[in-house]
């Protein structure tokens, strides 16, 4: 391995570790960057502890797209929501294409100028400045594009833009990053159906409402259960019990769970009363 390898290999390292981060356990993550083409996942889901866990963004920038919301109940209004994203993407267009300006030249122009004309070429060294000043664009049109999103987050629009400015591999995730807490007002389910087609949604409306209908504790049960209901019942969704599979004609209404004849509660589930199929 020559000192070339070496060097790009330590490079795609760091810039790998930028594409993970920490996230606290109370938060629901959405993945998409075109609405109801994602992917949603429910807190615990992946490698980590009782107190959060790691996600691991999309490697490429260019479908890049990272929103993450808490746990606890929020608004159900979607045409905020939905006026929420158009925003967002007319807002953070520039900040995409310095993300990928930055990691094109980082990953494609640098290493084959460098292969090709060596260590010494004038041309390497142009192409070195043009990452530097890609990167420092891409920080200041970030500074602009957070201000306008979060205007209320002075000290973190500071430090990103800062990072940004300096660290070519924080700008090519500079796209991803800005949008991190754009829905963090909004109800989980909200954020569901703008990233999930039609199925998976369903399943993950499903497993929001059972759970919401049959609490574990009685004092869990959320307050804003008729706003739950009622988005919903807009969307045209209706709660289905599961198909019974030869003696197993009985399921517990919260984890859907099959039973046979001889059972009547879910002990998984605070022992409640099993429902037929």
């Amino acid at each position: 391995m020559t000192d070339q390898d070496l060097l790009i290999l330590i490079l795609v390292a760091i810039y790998l570790s930028e594409c993970v981060s920490w996230v606290p356990i109370t938060d629901y993550v959405a993945q998409f960057s075109r609405l109801r083409k994602g992917t949603f996942h429910r807190p615990g889901q992946g490698l980590g502890n009782d107190r959060g866990r790691f996600l691991f963004s999309r490697v490429l920038p260019f479908r890049a797209g990272t929103f993450t919301t808490p746990q606890t109940a929020g608004s159900f209004d979607l045409t905020a929501a939905e006026q929420r994203w158009q925003e967002y993407q007319s807002i953070s267009r520039l900040v995409a294409w310095g993300s990928n300006t930055t990691f094109l030249l980082l990953f494609l122009v640098l290493p084959l100028v460098w292969r090709n004309l060596g260590g010494e070429s004038l041309v390497l060294l142009m192409a070195f400045f043009l990452t530097l000043v890609s990167g420092l664009v891409t920080g200041i049109v970030h500074f602009r594009a957070h201000r306008k999103l979060f205007p209320d987050q002075r000290d973190e629009r500071w430090k990103q833009a800062c990072l940004i400015a300096v660290l070519p591999t924080h700008a090519c995730r500079a796209h991803d990053q800005l949008g991190r807490q754009l829905f963090r007002e909004f109800h989980p389910l909200v954020l569901a159906w703008l990233a999930l087609p039609q199925a998976p949604f369903a399943k993950c409306a499903g497993r929001f409402l059972r759970h919401a209908v049959h609490p574990l504790a009685a004092g869990d049960a959320p307050e804003n259960l008729p706003a739950l209901r009622q988005f919903l019942d807009d969307r045209g969704f209706q709660l289905k019990p599961p198909v019974s599979a030869g003696e197993a004609t009985q399921y517990c209404p919260r984890c859907e769970t099959l039973f046979g004849p001889t059972a009547s509660r879910c002990d998984d589930c605070g022992g409640l009363a099993l429902e037929r199929c």
